[in-house]
């Protein structure tokens, strides 16, 4: 199943007939396989494409936001720390 999500990584998502297949090939129940894909969803590839994300535009992004900090009074005020502060969107998808 690991080498099927590997071959999907753009849309890792079997088919019904796909998950017959691998349930049928690893003796699994049909349910199993579900759940399988949903953690491996969520337990390799999420931490793949985070850390894929970090060199990549995002990090570049916020690294010239946190450089901007210090330099910058205005970005010290308490409106935007807030903002900062309520980014926590990452925390409900572990």
């Amino acid at each position: 199943m690991r080498a099927w999500l590997f071959q999907h990584l753009v849309h890792p998502y079997p088919t019904e007939e796909e998950k017959r297949t691998l349930a049928a090939q690893t003796r699994l129940t049909l349910l199993q396989v579900n759940n399988w894909f949903i953690n491996a969803r969520r337990r390799i590839l999420q931490p793949m494409l985070d850390c894929a994300d970090k060199p990549g535009l995002l990090s570049s992004s916020e690294d010239e936001d946190q450089e901007g900090d210090p330099s910058g009074d205005e970005q010290d005020s308490t409106s935007e720390q807030p903002e900062h502060t309520s980014y926590p969107i990452q925390q409900p998808m572990h």
